[in-house]
């Protein structure tokens, strides 16, 4: 077991590095199932086609069908994946493919503790589609105008009132999911799932600053793939701009929920995402099982 007393990005970096080649495989395995799990949406997106829905719908209604296959394929295999960085870093862990019915039950359980922090930002998600893809246009402007009204304003305001709730969700959302952070790096399997809830539960409050300290750097890692990517929408966005902030912002949340990119913007995104993202990501998921599991 590496020395507890290094930080825990120094005991990642070292882990990773001694373990390059297995780790890589693993985030490729973890790259895949994500692939097979939003394959509907993928297949959506590129053929603009989903059975006999609509195609303005196409996209939207794949995600929705790709939701249950990331639970069963996606959700469970993350145990595995973190069973596996636990190994990498000292730790003794059960990371045999048949403990699947094992990581299910833990993503299932995990899931349940988190939806009433999700459930918000899934009625916010279906409000807003049907408002600005669904009803004619000039009755979702109208629910833009009717929103900006409400706070003394007209469209510019509505917007803004609109971007300001989907940024509120989507915080509640995270903080919800992150509160069962460090369950999934416990030993599930070993432990059993309620005990390992409540070890994780002590240990994030034992521990608060050091994964508040872990998750600070970890966003500043995630900061040059980010500012990327909007670097890249928004120059595709700015080439497209016709200068009215209604019809722009109609425009962009059509591109958006299509994912209706020319075939260079995907591209650029995806060498974003190689260079910047995932390098990175087994480092920072590495420092946070250094944390859940140090004794």
């Amino acid at each position: 077991m590496q020395d507890s007393r290094l930080s825990a990005h120094k005991r990642a970096s070292q882990a990773y590095s001694a373990n390059l080649p297995a780790v890589v495989l693993q985030l490729l395995l973890q790259i895949l199932l994500r692939a097979a799990a939003l394959s509907p949406m993928i297949l959506a997106a590129v053929t603009g086609r989903f059975f006999q829905v609509r195609q303005e719908h196409a996209v939207a209604v794949a995600l929705l069908a790709s939701l249950p296959l990331y639970v069963i394929i996606v959700l469970p295999f993350r145990f595995h994946f973190f069973a596996k960085l636990a190994r990498y870093l000292g730790y003794e862990r059960d990371d045999r493919a048949e403990n699947y019915p094992t990581w299910l039950a833990a993503a299932l359980y995990r899931l349940l503790r988190a939806l009433p922090f999700l459930l918000p930002l899934l009625a916010y998600s279906m409000l807003f589609y049907y408002n600005l893809r669904v009803v004619d246009f000039p009755t979702a402007m109208l629910s833009i105008e009717k929103v900006g009204a409400v706070f003394g304003g007209s469209y510019p305001m509505g917007i803004g009132i609109i971007l300001l709730a989907a940024l509120v969700v989507f915080m509640l959302a995270m903080f919800g999911w992150r509160r069962g952070q460090a369950f999934e790096h416990q030993p599930v399997v070993e432990l059993g799932i309620p005990v390992a809830w409540h070890r994780a539960a002590k240990l994030r409050k034992k521990r608060r600053p050091r994964f508040i300290h872990v998750s600070r750097a970890n966003a500043l890692l995630c900061l040059p793939g980010l500012a990327a990517i909007i670097g890249v929408l928004a120059l595709f966005f700015s080439q497209n701009w016709m200068g009215n902030l209604l019809m722009d912002f109609f425009s962009i949340i059509e591109r958006m929920l299509n994912l209706d990119f020319p075939e260079a913007v995907m591209y650029q995104l995806l060498i974003v995402l190689i260079i910047f993202y995932l390098p990175i990501l087994p480092l920072r998921k590495l420092a946070v099982s250094a944390v859940s599991n140090e004794a």
